[in-house]
């Protein structure tokens, strides 16, 4: 841990840093794991600052080095720590440069040396794996330069911190080749207890011949609390106590350097020009020393020790870690360090061991002495300022944000509030306090704009959407409104204006009369998508940006519109997934093309949006974009939603990560209004942002209430219900929601000043209804903002062409003459069996078409990817080599999802029936027999080339749809009494029958690569196939199979939680040990010192993440799905393997898919895959 000696009075309090470049703050801010230490450096100065232990400790899933001081305590929770953490790995550290060197040979003592364990009962809670992986880490730490000249590290991995300490003249590779090497096979033979130590200490040794390792597996921040005090006790020269049992560890060959009596005078020192002859030679004290201990180090009798130090007064009484003292005769010499050159102060580097009295000690002062250099300084670097500058200014945050003493940067009270001690820098205990833009009230807001605005942003492609239609002449009613945007047009590759996609809405909304008319470029797919979002980049750079406004200015003047809005999201965004890392230079080219743009619209209005998080804004030269611009959308909704998910620093206070918060909290809004305001832009030009949409989670427990409350599923998925009209999950509009509301539901105003609605027990969405909309724009125009803008107006209302009716949409097929009769009238000469049997048959044919159309159409869809398949998931295939294709596979599929689809169809408003059941499963078991029955009679050789053997399967699905429709109206005997049974009590006479063929679309891609997939790993080259492996451990369990079955660095993508247990989805890879001597770890064949070959991922695996999923979407397969059945697999064959697929041929095979939103998941128990279950920890 190293600092620079600058604030002296908080120094001697809490351990401190000169603040950090204010353009590397914010990253931990997104991520709650630090950077790889082998993007870091071993040096931990550059690793990642943590003032809090609980986001120190939120990165617990992955291993870590944390360097703090030793001698403050650590607090428990809340601000007032400071740790530098990075994330590592043992593979990552070896490729750094090890220190090979480190410490000359011929400096080296080895000592014969008894140590000490010291554990506690064992807890059958503790993880093994976790201990072992912390060790390497250190072990491996030990090994490079990182360690030089430091005497303390800890790691930490789930439950588990490890503390080390070694004093200064123990050699490091020792204690990590020979301790913790022996360290690691006790804990493989005898397990882990919940505390266990390790130390070298007592019988005369000072600090510099004292060394420990400390296990500590105390749920929570108390492990690395516990190991901090025993590292501060070693670093003391004394040993732990307090455990349950001891023992000797046994003797061990400890490396240590010699001891060298030298002059220690620094070079900058100011030590009087006097000959050497009447300065003393001199040596540091050491914690443990007594003045025996130093004469004898000095090589004389005590009595001469004690005569040349007579000039102080009570030595052996006090003496101090780091102190000078004399081994021979003359004065103690001046250590004081003197100032630099151009009158800037001398500075120190603060390491993790020191404390103020050592290091006035060491310097020849007093600690009063550092307090008073201390009292106004800035950080080192810094440009000397002129006379009577603050000096709090002259680092300052993007956008004029709070800086705290740590030099870190934000807007909430966790950063903006003064709680200074006096000097500059200091701040009371346990608070992180603030130097600079103190505050979070809104500024630049004294004037009223000239009128409020009213703005609506208009979502031209609504109409693609299953219901809840607006057309875009609808909003001349609006009379509300002063400007409506008209989203989104787009630019061309070449940067031309394109509304080709919405012309129809674009016509008329050309000609639109009332509110002024914007047309709105970007939004979030154009910025974003990883085929369209270099557009954007690409336009604003000084190239292109004068060809660009051009083209933007000349369509807005050709189509007689008002102005123009720019929606980037976002410039210079460094961590948007799937694209690249934007240029840093984002923001200023930006205001480039904001300029030109501005200057060829004339008189005409340009706009842009902006976002309400500090960490995206802070690209945004705002302040100048201000200046440019008419008016800025801000963007003050979307605050929370579904990727909030195992994110610690999205929702502060939330223990869990994924915490119910509502994404237009009032208090949030309002801090991100002063946000902006601070940042130089006048309330006047700040648009504040409204929704008619709410965001909708999963909660995690039925009847909870309140901020603590937790939502399911994960930071790419949301569970949530679907709205019927806008179909997303986690995403559902205001017009959706009041059709919830009117029904049975509960609803409330929360203390973020958000509408809250729960449905269906689990069901949670914040939103804002029209009075809580009409409170916020009260609010903003009493605080003299511009306006306000709502995204968007078409999710307010259905259209004049619909009604709440509506949302249930019903789809009838009137194309082949097969359509419903009305009226009874119809088929008045065969009486009203007659209308119900035709209506009946209508229906059946209709739904044999649908389920055709879905087949044909999946089928079409899958040629194309068969090649790819191939190419990802078993590249080194040999094309000759047997693929081997299940036999039941083709009636699988057609019974799979055919079940569902008749089930959808014939049940009643409450849950199927028996005899219903009964009857779909019968009807899918039927179309299974009859695929199955097509399959077998054209099955080729196995040694079918794997593509041309995929494409065949296919084919062959819609041929079975084909042949299952011809059997059910061929008219004998067995289709007539299936016919029969199926238009029996009126099921099939039901004229608001909804066919959603996209879901089935969705769900029997899924299965097909659910299937596949895994065939295609059993023939990937050098691979065996895969399987699952259950660790014995809940979800929340850490590292359980580290360096026993799996490496650390790919556990963790390899890990998934399935029904609360953690499974591993993996393959073998070569054999069990490998004893290559070409390969780094290998010793040339000798058994008895082999390295391990771990289980690996599975080749294509990445493209499994359902955050990966793009070009090449799987049907939406992930990994997690093909571990779900693999599970279930094991489950139905009766908790065995190796029992193929199920057999839905027969009917009694059909119970699980029949029960609801059972199909998608439990269907995937046809997963190919061998499971290893029941591993006890």
């Amino acid at each position: 841990m190293h600092i620079h000696i600058f604030i002296a009075a908080l120094l001697c309090t809490v351990f401190t840093i000169y603040p950090a470049p204010a353009s590397g703050t914010a990253a931990p801010q997104l991520n709650s794991c630090p950077p790889l230490i082998d993007e870091a450096g071993v040096d931990s100065s550059n690793w990642t600052l943590f003032t809090n232990l609980d986001e120190a400790l939120a990165c617990n899933h992955k291993p870590r080095l944390l360097d703090f001081t030793i001698h403050y305590p650590l607090r428990p929770s809340g601000p007032g720590n400071v740790l530098r953490a990075c994330t590592s790995y043992q593979g990552e550290i070896l490729n750094l440069t090890s220190d090979k060197n480190n410490s000359s040979l011929s400096r080296n003592t080895q000592t014969k040396s008894k140590l000490e364990l010291v554990w506690d009962d064992t807890d059958e809670r503790v993880i093994m794996p976790q201990a072992i992986t912390a060790l390497k880490e250190l072990q491996s730490f030990l090994l490079t330069e990182g360690y030089k000249d430091r005497q303390s590290i800890f790691s930490q991995y789930g439950d588990t911190s490890v503390g080390l300490y070694i004093g200064d003249k123990v050699v490091p590779s020792s204690t990590a080749n020979v301790v913790i090497e022996a360290l690691m096979k006790r804990l493989g033979e005898s397990g882990i207890p919940k505390r266990l130590g390790v130390q070298l200490c007592g019988d005369g040794r000072n600090s510099d011949y004292t060394s420990g390792i400390i296990i500590d597996t105390t749920p929570g921040a108390d492990s690395l609390i516990n190991a901090q005090v025993a590292v501060s006790g070693w670093s003391n020269a004394t040993c732990i106590h307090g455990f349950q049992h001891s023992t000797n560890f046994g003797s061990f060959l400890v490396d240590t350097l010699k001891e060298d009596t030298t002059v220690s005078r620094p070079s900058n020192s100011s030590a009087s020009k006097l000959s050497k002859r009447a300065e003393c030679k001199t040596i540091l004290v050491k914690s443990g020393d007594g003045c025996g201990d130093l004469a004898q180090r000095c090589g004389i009798k005590a009595a001469d020790f004690t005569k040349y130090n007579s000039q102080t007064k009570n030595l052996c009484s006090t003496l101090i870690d780091g102190q000078h003292v004399c081994c021979s005769s003359g004065d103690l010499p001046d250590f004081r360090p003197k100032p630099r050159p151009d009158g800037g102060c001398a500075t120190y580097t603060v390491e993790s061991g020191d404390f103020c009295n050592k290091i006035a000690a060491a310097n020849s002062l007093k600690v009063e002495d550092i307090e008073s250099f201390n009292m106004k300084t800035s950080r080192p670097g810094t440009k000397k300022p002129e006379k009577g500058t603050d000096l709090a200014d002259l680092n300052p945050c993007p956008l004029n944000a709070c800086c705290n003493i740590w030099g870190q940067c934000g807007v909430t009270a966790v950063f903006c509030k003064n709680t200074t001690l006096g000097a500059p820098g200091t701040a009371k205990p346990g608070t992180n306090g603030c130097i600079s833009n103190c505050g979070t009230d809104i500024v630049n807001n004294k004037s009223p704009p000239s009128s409020f605005m009213s703005v609506g942003y208009f979502e031209a492609w609504n109409q693609d959407r299953p219901c809840l239609w607006m057309d875009v002449s609808e909003l001349e009613k609006r009379s509300e409104l002063t400007h409506v945007h008209f989203s989104f047009a787009r630019l061309t590759y070449s940067f031309e204006v394109d509304v080709s996609h919405v012309s129809y809405q674009f016509n008329k909304f050309k000609k639109l009369k009332g509110a002024k008319r914007i047309l709105a470029f970007g939004g979030w797919v154009d910025s974003t998508h990883p085929t369209k979002y270099h557009i954007l980049r690409n336009a604003v750079k000084m190239e292109n940006r004068l060809q660009v406004a051009k083209n933007i200015a000349a369509f807005i003047k050709k189509h007689d519109l008002d102005g123009v809005d720019i929606d980037w999201e976002y410039p210079g965004a460094p961590d948007i997934p799937d694209i690249p890392k934007a240029d840093e230079e984002d923001g200023k080219n930006y205001l480039g093309l904001l300029t030109l743009l501005k200057g060829q619209l004339g008189g005409l209005s340009l706009s842009i949006a902006a976002p309400a998080s500090f960490w995206y804004l802070k690209p945004y030269p705002i302040n100048n974009i201000a200046k440019v611009v008419d008016y800025i959308i801000y963007m003050t909704y979307d605050l929370h939603g579904q990727w909030d998910y195992d994110n610690k620093w999205a929702s502060p206070g939330c223990p869990k990560e994924n915490c119910l918060r509502s994404h237009v909290n009032l208090t949030e809004t309002m801090g991100a209004l002063a946000m902006i305001t601070k940042a130089g832009v006048p309330s006047t030009k700040v648009i504040v942002g409204i929704t008619s949409y709410g965001r909708s989670f999963k909660m995690a427990k039925k009847g909870c209430v309140g901020p603590m409350c937790t939502f399911l599923g994960s930071s790419t998925e949301s569970l949530a219900r679907k709205g019927v009209c806008t179909g997303e999950s986690g995403y559902i509009s205001n017009e959706e929601i009041e059709n919830i509301a009117n029904k049975q539901a509960t609803w409330w105003i929360d203390e973020s000043d958000s509408d809250i609605l729960v449905y269906n027990d689990t069901e949670w969405v914040a939103y804002m209804s029209d009075s809580t909309k009409k409170r916020r724009i009260s609010k903003y125009q009493g605080l003299n903002f511009g306006g306000v803008t709502d995204w968007a107006v078409d999710l307010q209302k259905f259209g004049k062409l619909e009604n709440s009716n509506l949302i249930e949409i019903i789809d009838k097929d009137g194309v082949n003459g097969c359509e419903q009769e009305d009226k009874c009238e119809d088929t008045q000469d065969s009486g009203p069996a007659g209308y119900f049997i035709l209506n009946s048959f209508t229906s059946i044919h209709t739904t044999f078409k649908s389920l055709w159309q879905t087949v044909d159409k999946v089928e079409n869809g899958m040629q194309s990817k068969l090649d790819q398949l191939v190419e990802t998931f078993a590249p080194d295939v040999d094309e000759s080599s047997e693929f081997n294709l299940i036999a039941d596979f083709l009636g699988i599929a057609v019974g799979m999802f055919t079940a569902p689809f008749f089930n959808k169809i014939m049940q009643t408003k409450d849950s199927p029936t028996v005899d219903i059941k009964d009857l779909i499963a019968n009807t899918a078991s039927w179309g299974a027999t009859v695929a199955k029955d097509i399959q077998n009679s054209k099955r080729e050789t196995p040694k079918s080339k794997v593509a041309g053997k995929l494409s065949e399967i296919s084919d062959l699905w819609t041929e079975s749809i084909e042949a299952f429709t011809e059997k059910a109206f061929r008219g004998d005997d067995e289709s007539v009494d299936y016919i029969g049974e199926l238009i029996a009590d009126g099921k099939f006479n039901n004229d608001e029958v909804t066919f959603d063929m996209s879901d089935l679309r969705k769900q029997l891609r899924k299965f097909f690569f659910a299937v596949l997939i895994p065939e295609a790993w059993k023939v990937g080259a050098g691979y065996a196939p895969a399987f699952v492996m259950d660790s014995g451990y809940d979800c929340n369990a850490v590292g359980p199979l580290d360096y026993e079955y799996i490496a650390p660095s790919t556990g963790e993508e390899m890990g998934y939680c399935y029904q609360g247990r953690r499974y591993y989805l993996l393959a073998l890879n070569g054999r069990e040990r490998n004893c290559d001597p070409q390969v780094p770890g290998g010793t040339g064949g000798n058994p008895t010192d082999c390295k391990p070959n771990y289980f690996t991922a599975l080749q294509g695996i990445d493209n499994l993440d359902a955050k990966n999923q793009g070009a090449y979407d799987w049907g939406g397969i992930t990994a997690q799905d093909l571990v779900a059945g693999a599970v279930e697999g094991w489950k139905a064959n009766k908790e065995k393997n190796g029992g193929g697929c199920l057999d839905l041929t027969k009917t009694s095979n059909y119970d699980f898919l029949l029960e609801d939103n059972q199909g998608e998941t439990l269907g995937l128990s046809l997963v190919n895959l061998p499971a290893t279950m029941g591993i006890e920890p």
